[in-house]
């Protein structure tokens, strides 16, 4: 359910049928919350929280999994062609938790192109298994408001050994 307050500020709560839960049909519901408020004609600030039992994490069977994300939005009025995004999260269950920070940027080269940026990292404690750092350059070329093209280049690097080939560095 949600409830604008005007065109940009909202609230919303919703009731889901838990993490991972495809297929199991006993699995306890969860909840979510979110709102997004515009600050000033530059700044957006969104928050949201998901909660809700999770078995996936053997030794923490049963224990309730809480989900806390915060993305701050900068469009800067002197800036036009710059925008940017902040994003902040923690979540913990049990003994187990997970904090992750990432910074966007995106510059409009022209009116039908733009170039983005991007810097990531997730520092784990037992909640996902791995630390994980990316780094993401990106161009993007739109034809027309239906169709366009994206190139990326991604170098992802984490603690353990998750990728193909076990390594742990991987460009793509």
């Amino acid at each position: 359910a949600y409830y604008y307050f005007n065109d940009t500020d909202y609230v919303m709560g919703a009731i889901h049928r838990g993490w991972n839960a495809v297929g199991s049909p006993g699995h306890a519901p969860g909840f979510a919350i979110a709102g997004s408020k515009k600050i000033s004609d530059e700044w957006t600030l969104t928050g949201n929280y998901y909660g809700g039992d999770e078995t996936a994490i053997a030794d923490e069977s049963g224990k309730y999994r809480h989900f806390f994300d915060v993305v701050a939005l900068y469009n800067p009025s002197r800036y036009k062609k710059w925008s940017f995004a902040f994003n902040g999260d923690l979540g913990f269950q049990g003994g187990s938790s997970v904090f992750a920070v990432s910074a966007q940027a995106k510059y409009i080269v022209t009116p039908k192109s733009y170039a983005t940026f991007r810097g990531e990292f997730i520092i784990d404690d037992g909640f996902i298994g791995t630390d994980a750092y990316s780094l993401t350059a990106g161009y993007a070329y739109q034809f027309n408001k239906y169709f366009q093209t994206r190139a990326e280049l991604r170098y992802d690097f984490a603690s353990s050994d998750v990728f193909f080939g076990s390594n742990r560095g991987s460009f793509r």
